[in-house]
């Protein structure tokens, strides 16, 4: 569905969940300027879009480019699901995506970057010893994929409460379904009170 030139949103509920539905919006903004552009939604303008009913797509013809020669376009997206939105979950993440929008690019990569940097400070394992570079590389990458998947422990009902996935937020494993695993409990409860517990269980996990 599409309720402005520039936004465009979904829902999705999963299979046999009727409680449950989840709202994505997109804003999307040109960072160039000035971008003449028009909307044409026409079947041809994407044909091979999927038919699924929860897909949806906007598509935008230029008119006039930039000297440059090229344009940067960003999408700012907001999710939000009646775990957490109960009641509230579009507007939730339409409000999100639009905040995003008025942040700005810049300043929320300078966020992100200065949140990881934050989280690195207080996580990070160095081994020293020299001969063990790959074992420094599976540390680091071990940390930041669980870190990527779990959340501080302040938040609200809903967001931060439940296990991961077996691969990760964003994966399909077991069709998303978050399904925990024999370990996960050990070190997420830890995780979520105090990374260093979090830490602690990736150093014993992967060097013992």
């Amino acid at each position: 569905m599409t309720n402005s030139t520039n936004t465009i949103f979904t829902a999705v509920r999963p299979n046999g969940i009727s409680n449950v539905t989840a709202y994505e919006t997109s804003v999307l903004d040109f960072l160039d300027s000035p971008v003449k552009y028009t909307l044409d939604n026409a079947t041809s303008c994407y044909p091979s879009l999927s038919t699924n009913a929860s897909t949806v797509s906007q598509c935008y013809r230029l008119s006039s480019i930039p000297s440059s020669g090229s344009i940067s376009v960003v999408k700012y997206v907001g999710i939000a699901s009646s775990d957490a939105f109960n009641g509230t979950e579009s507007s939730t993440s339409l409000n999100t995506a639009q905040k995003a929008n008025s942040t700005g690019y810049s300043n929320l990569l300078q966020s992100h970057k200065q949140a990881w940097n934050d989280i690195w400070n207080s996580s990070d394992i160095v081994i020293p010893q020299e001969g063990l570079e790959e074992l420094q590389y599976a540390t680091r990458a071990s940390l930041f994929h669980l870190l990527s998947n779990v959340r501080s422990g302040n938040e609200s009902t809903g967001l931060g409460d439940n296990s991961i996935a077996p691969a990760g937020l964003t994966s399909d494993s077991y069709a998303g379904q978050f399904v925990p695993l024999s370990n996960s409990s050990r070190w997420l409860t830890g995780c979520r009170k105090n990374r260093t517990n979090l830490v602690s269980w990736i150093w014993n996990r992967f060097l013992f």
